[in-house]
């Protein structure tokens, strides 16, 4: 069990990136946002609009499948890639 974050600004994922460093984790982490639509519409967990997003090159780009559920097809959900940038990937993917 754990708890997943939505940076709102730059400064709050650098912090977050710090701390992943610092607990010496080098893996990617979720984010506390997903795909309500087939539009690539990310929004955080509770329905909010989204405030700052720095997606990776060409991404979101796989939310075809996504229906505001959090399905195992589709790249509904977002995790952190160790650059500090945004990805969308399956929600049945596993990271810390």
């Amino acid at each position: 069990n754990g708890y997943v974050v939505t940076p709102g600004d730059k400064s709050v994922l650098a912090t977050l990136n710090a701390v992943v460093e610092f607990l010496d984790y080098t893996d990617t982490w979720w984010l506390g946002i997903n795909a309500r639509s087939n539009d690539c519409g990310f929004v955080s967990l509770d329905g909010e609009d989204l405030d700052y997003t720095p997606w990776g090159t060409n991404e979101p780009n796989g939310c075809d499948d996504c229906s505001g559920e959090f399905l195992k097809t589709g790249e509904c959900c977002a995790h952190v890639l160790t650059d500090g940038t945004y990805n969308d990937v399956t929600c049945g993917n596993e990271y810390a």
